[in-house]
């Protein structure tokens, strides 16, 4: 009978650290695909110009959720196992409060923080107007966000220091 119980103890211990293993690298691959998308979209959004057909826009955010209006075009990434925010919104009203910040602190240290990338674009007669980017990445202590515009011009205080055209077209700040 103890013979048993120690093989049932010992197989369940088993299955559930293989169980915990996979999804842990399920997580893993979904925060280094998440990276990669977000990698070659943003790549895509440098390449185009104000004056733009705004379908070279859509183009450039495939395969991103995207949020339609006349005038904006909104594509919001969220990083890996992240992006099931109904899932974790479920999963937060099970567990007490007091596990919120341990499991974050863990999630990060385990290679998975959480980040957003938003990318705005306005429309005008069918062309881009517009593009702002925004990525914003919390940490335990520290958040770091960077916001990235390309548009017809620049806020005053930076095109002042703007040395070529093509510093002109971009402006970046850090926050």
């Amino acid at each position: 009978m103890m013979k048993r119980t120690l093989r049932i103890l010992r197989s369940g211990t088993i299955v559930v650290s293989v169980g915990l293993m996979l999804l842990y690298i399920a997580l893993l691959s979904m925060q280094a695909y998440s990276k990669r998308q977000a990698s070659h979209i943003l790549d895509r959004i440098e390449a185009l110009r104000v004056g733009d057909p705004i379908t070279k826009f859509d183009t450039a955010v495939e395969g991103c959720p995207l949020e339609r209006n006349p005038e904006v075009i909104r594509c919001v990434l969220i990083s890996g196992a992240y992006r099931f925010e109904t899932l974790w919104t479920e999963f937060w009203k099970v567990l007490p409060d007091s596990w919120a910040e341990p499991m974050r602190e863990f999630s990060n240290k385990a290679g998975l923080r959480g980040w957003r990338l938003v990318i705005f674009a306005t429309s005008l007669d069918g062309r881009i107007g517009e593009i702002n980017a925004s990525i914003y990445v919390v940490g335990r202590y520290e958040a770091l966000g960077a916001k990235w515009d390309i548009g017809p011009d620049l806020p005053a205080v930076y095109a002042q220091r703007a040395q070529t055209a093509e510093d002109k077209r971009t402006y970046l700040g850090w926050y």
